[in-house]
């Protein structure tokens, strides 16, 4: 997930404690002017702490019917139409593979004598997955 945020003005953070940033790549800071670090017990560099492990938890935040094109969100559909599913999710990885079953009320019958279908998309780098099986109504 990218940030990024402008502000024409003062950003101050005042935190009580500790404050540690973790990154997996680069820490970049870029001023205009200065950048000022200070401490009353000193400031060091070189072995930086492990960051702790996170415990992030993948998941599905919604879940739209699309037309067959992926165009347009619909909310009804007749017999003979196509659909598809966009999917939001949440900690996917880009080119992350997403599968998503559909089964019936009451256990009906889909399609072809199927209770269960199973369809599958690509999680993209904003998070979103395009199941464009398009699924006949």
């Amino acid at each position: 997930m990218s940030r990024i945020r402008t502000v024409k003005g003062t950003i101050t953070k005042t935190t009580g404690r500790d404050h540690n940033i973790y990154s997996d790549g680069n820490i970049v800071y870029n001023s205009g002017k200065a950048i000022t670090e200070t401490s009353d017990a000193g400031i060091v560099y070189g072995d930086p702490q492990k960051a702790p492990v996170m415990s992030i938890f993948k998941k599905i935040v919604n879940v739209k019917w699309m037309c067959a094109e992926m165009k347009e969100e619909i909310n009804t559909a007749s017999i003979g139409n196509k659909v598809s599913l966009l999917i939001r999710t949440c900690h996917y990885k880009n080119g992350e593979i997403i599968s998503l079953k559909i089964k019936e009320i009451d256990d009906k019958e889909i399609k072809g004598g199927e209770k269960e279908l199973t369809y599958k998309g690509i999680v993209d780098e904003d998070g979103y997955a395009e199941l464009k099986e398009q699924v006949e109504i």
